[in-house]
């Protein structure tokens, strides 16, 4: 889905693995579904698919680290969210993470 932009698959995947009770998405799931939404044109929805992918990852209790906010960050930068961007970079940086993608 990532590589492909496939933003919605992701997120049903990402839903489906929740609604099942053998299968539990995790850091990687979610990281992968905020991947899918990083790439590619801007999409109706697609930046605030990405916020609720975020957000759901602390209600889950998993690590946002640089993995979780890059592709965030990239998402809302598409979407045209700049200045949400920025202050998610801003975090970012509040936290002692760093930018790894180039």
């Amino acid at each position: 889905c990532k590589t492909h932009g496939k933003w919605r698959l992701g997120l049903e995947l990402l839903d489906l693995m929740d609604r099942e009770d053998d299968l539990k998405s995790d850091k990687v799931a979610h990281v992968l579904a905020l991947g899918a939404c990083s790439v590619g044109a801007k999409e109706k929805g697609k930046a605030e698919a990405a916020k609720l992918v975020f957000q759901s990852m602390e209600q889950k209790g998993l690590v946002r680290d640089e993995s979780a906010y890059e592709p965030l960050i990239l998402a809302l930068e598409i979407g045209g969210a700049h200045a949400e961007a920025i202050d998610l970079f801003n975090d970012m940086q509040k936290r002692d993470l760093q930018w790894t993608t180039k």
